[in-house]
């Protein structure tokens, strides 16, 4: 998603016409995406007299769609006929959020603390509930203690934990693996100075993921809404 894009598929034929139906009293929300924030971005809304509200880097909680994302993807995934290609995704995606019910809407708006605050009252529970099963899912967790996904998994890496095997651990590094590290760092800047061989060196890295054709498709749909 570029800003032109953002501007030409998201702002004018959609926010625009919101904007034009609330009226004054309309404040958009959208997040810190980096086509969000162009200054084209910028000079679209305000030359259409919307406000923006201002939005704390790293914050997806305060937005309560993350929470709908989240069951609509559930909704989805447990579809007697899994969507395999573009267009029946697209289907199915509609289909199930016609079926979204209001009072899931609208408990999760009346769950968000009224300061405005992220939703994460319950993050350190995360720990907890690791420890004492260590199998669970991120999202079975996301769903018992009602925080966003994306908290879940920002809290575990912040703590150290990784999923190897199906179960999580801890993925701290000894102090001998600590200063491995130093050591090797600080032999490769010396080495660089003889011979600046970083400006030669092309890096890369690869991920194997295996999910099932639901997962691709609904990934990569997420993907394209959220950049």
């Amino acid at each position: 998603m570029t800003s032109q894009r953002y501007i030409d598929e998201v702002l004018l034929p959609h926010v625009r016409l919101f904007r034009g139906a609330v009226g004054d009293k309309f404040v958009f929300m959208d997040d810190n995406a980096t086509c969000h924030r162009t200054l084209a971005v910028q000079d679209c809304l305000d030359s259409e007299g919307i406000q923006r509200l201002v939005w704390p880097a790293r914050s997806p909680d305060p937005n309560r769609i993350e929470n709908v994302w989240d069951a609509l993807g559930r909704q989805v995934a447990g579809r007697n006929y899994p969507p395999t290609n573009k267009n029946t995704l697209i289907r199915a995606l509609t289909e199930e959020w016609d079926k979204l019910p209001q009072q899931l809407l609208d408990n999760v708006v009346q769950t968000a603390p009224r300061t405005g605050r992220p939703v994460i009252e319950n993050v350190d529970k995360i720990t907890e509930t690791i420890e004492v099963d260590r199998p669970v899912s991120s999202r079975s967790i996301a769903q018992k203690l009602t925080i966003d996904h994306k908290t879940v998994l920002s809290h575990l890496r912040k703590v150290g934990f990784k999923r190897k095997l199906h179960v999580w651990v801890q993925h701290q590094l000894t102090p001998k693996n600590m200063m491995d590290r130093i050591s090797l760092c600080e032999a490769l800047a010396k080495r660089n100075e003889i011979d600046p061989f970083l400006k030669r060196m092309v890096t890369g890295d690869e991920k194997c993921v295996c999910v099932g054709h639901i997962l691709q498709y609904y990934a990569k749909t997420i993907l394209v809404k959220v950049r």
